[in-house]
């Protein structure tokens, strides 16, 4: 199970279309749990364990959006625990807003957000605010990719 997804790194002109997640970390004195996404240029480079890891993504899940992400009831088809959870997963990095990316560069005439790394530019109605007018969220970049 993974994203595909074309994300391009303008800065190197190298492309990753296969996203996974590549490890998932507990902390349970802080009641935390970090979700890595690793992109790769492909599903055969994977596969093959080739060299192909070319960018990475991190997700920190509360206690409470943890909760929710496993107090359901999985159905049993044959599915491994990984895969029943990691669907959830993937589903919960495709619905969650993400936050602002280092190095983004806001723009408050026009009210986007630009990130360098991706050349992605994200509307201001698509962007989360905190009470201080400042940016703090935008949409997740796996909103619309295919989980395969």
């Amino acid at each position: 199970m993974a994203f595909q997804k074309k994300i391009e790194q303008v800065g190197n002109g190298i492309s990753a279309s296969y996203w996974r997640i590549g490890a998932l970390h507990s902390d349970f004195i802080e009641y935390l749990t970090r979700v890595v996404l690793v992109g790769y240029v492909d599903a055969s480079l994977r596969s093959r364990n080739a060299r192909g890891l070319i960018d990475k993504r991190e997700y920190n899940l509360s206690p409470e959006q943890l909760g929710r992400l496993f107090t359901g009831r999985p159905q049993f088809d044959n599915s491994t625990y990984f895969e029943i959870n990691a669907k959830r997963l993937y589903e919960w990095i495709k619905d969650e807003p993400r936050s602002i990316p280092e190095g983004a560069i806001y723009d408050p005439e026009t009210g986007e957000l630009t990130i360098p790394s991706t050349g992605e530019v994200v509307a201001k109605a698509d962007i989360t605010f905190n009470e201080d007018g400042y940016p703090v969220a935008i949409p997740s970049e796996f909103k619309n990719a295919a989980v395969i």
